[in-house]
C-alpha cells in the first residue's frame, strides 16, 4: 500500500479579505486587553520624574519606587528587586500604567520573605554589585542584571548599605523581614549559602507571589487610600477626619467596641458608604465607584478595569 504524501505550503494572509464577524469577534475580545494596558495605575507628583534608563550600570529612581511598593504591600522590612527585572529603560513624567509595569518586570517568578540578619542583607547586596565597584581607575561600571535594588529605606554608600527603613541597625546580626525574588535566592552566593543553612528561615517557592500582581496591588490599595481620604474630607469635620485616619491605620481589635475612637471611625465608615452609595440601594456598584473615583482622583485613574480591580479587592463575597 502506498503511503499518502504530505505537502506543506505557508501562503501570506495580506490577500485574503478579513472576515467581518471574526474580526469583530476578535475586537471584542482584545478591548479588555488594551484596556488593561494602557490603564494608568499611578499619577506622579507634580515635577517627580521616574527613571528606568540604565539600570544595569548603577540604581535607578523607578526600581527604588518598585522595590519600596514591594516593601510596603508585603509589610516587610526591606525589599530588594534584580537589575534585570527593571526592563523598559525609560523615564515617567506623568503617569504609570498597567502596560508600563508589564514592560518593567515581564517576568513572574515569585517573590518570598525571607528573614535574615543585616549582615547577610549587606553583603549579599554589594556581592551583586560586585562590576560596578571593582573596577580599575578610571574605569566605567559594567553591565549588570544581577545587581540588586533596594528600597527607600537603604541608604547606600560605596554599594554597601548603611541602613533599613531609615535607621543604622544595632549590630551585624539585627533580623529583617526581606522580600526577595527567589531566582536571587538560588544565583546570589551569599543569600544561597544563608539558605542553605537556614531553609527554615525560607518560604517555598509556591508561597511567593509574582512581582506583577504585588504592583497591582499595591497601587490599587494607594488609590482606595486617596478615595478615602478624599471622601472622609467631604462627609466629616477636620477633627473627625483626623481620628479616622489615625484609628484606620491601628489596630481595631485593640480596643474595646465601646471606645469612642472605635465608634467613631465606624461612623465614618458609615458615612463614605452612604457617599459612594448614590442610588442608596445599600450596595456600591461598579459605575458608583467609578463615577466616585473619577469626581476624586481624576479620569486618568478611573478606567473601569482599574475600578474593577478596587472593587474585588475589597467585595469579599463577590457580590
Amino acid at each position: 500500500e502506498a503511503r499518502p504524501s504530505v505537502s506543506v505550503a505557508f501562503k501570506s494572509v495580506k490577500e485574503y479579505q478579513a472576515d467581518p464577524e471574526l474580526a469583530d469577534i476578535c475586537e471584542r475580545a482584545h478591548r479588555p486587553v488594551r484596556e488593561l494596558e494602557s490603564a494608568s495605575l499611578y499619577e506622579l507628583p507634580a515635577g517627580q520624574v521616574l527613571s528606568s534608563v540604565n539600570s544595569r550600570l548603577g540604581d535607578v529612581s523607578m526600581a527604588s519606587m518598585l522595590a519600596t511598593s514591594v516593601r510596603e504591600c508585603l509589610s516587610c522590612d526591606a525589599a530588594i528587586i534584580n537589575s534585570g527585572t527593571i526592563r523598559a529603560n525609560k523615564e515617567y513624567h506623568d503617569t504609570i500604567s498597567y502596560g508600563d509595569l508589564k514592560k518593567e518586570c515581564p517576568f513572574a517568578s515569585a517573590v518570598v520573605v525571607v528573614s535574615m540578619p543585616f549582615a547577610v542583607l549587606r553583603d549579599g547586596i554589594r556581592l551583586s554589585r560586585r562590576p560596578w565597584w571593582d573596577l580599575e581607575e578610571g574605569q566605567a561600571p559594567k553591565e549588570c542584571a544581577a545587581a540588586l535594588q533596594v528600597d527607600s529605606g537603604m541608604v547606600i554608600k560605596d554599594h554597601t548599605i548603611t541602613t533599613v527603613l531609615g535607621q543604622e541597625p544595632d549590630d551585624d546580626d539585627q533580623m529583617y523581614s526581606v522580600a526577595c525574588d527567589t531566582y536571587v535566592l538560588k544565583k546570589n552566593e551569599v543569600f544561597k549559602e544563608y539558605c542553605k543553612n537556614f531553609p527554615d528561615r525560607v518560604p517555598p517557592s509556591d508561597c511567593g507571589r509574582p512581582l506583577m500582581p504585588i504592583l497591582v496591588e499595591y497601587f490599587c490599595t494607594g488609590m482606595w487610600q486617596r478615595l478615602i481620604d478624599a471622601a472622609s474630607s467631604q462627609v466629616m469635620s477636620r477633627e473627625s477626619c483626623k481620628i479616622f485616619k489615625t484609628v484606620s491605620k491601628a489596630r481595631l481589635s485593640d480596643m474595646s467596641p465601646e471606645h469612642s475612637h472605635v465608634r467613631r471611625f465606624s461612623d465614618g465608615v458609615s458615612k463614605i458608604f452612604e457617599l459612594m452609595d448614590q442610588d442608596k440601594d445599600g450596595e456600591v456598584s461598579l459605575p458608583e465607584l467609578q463615577k466616585v473615583v473619577r469626581r476624586s482622583l481624576g479620569p486618568r485613574l478611573s478606567s473601569t478595569v482599574v475600578v474593577e480591580q478596587m472593587m474585588q479587592m475589597v467585595d469579599e463575597n463577590a457580590d
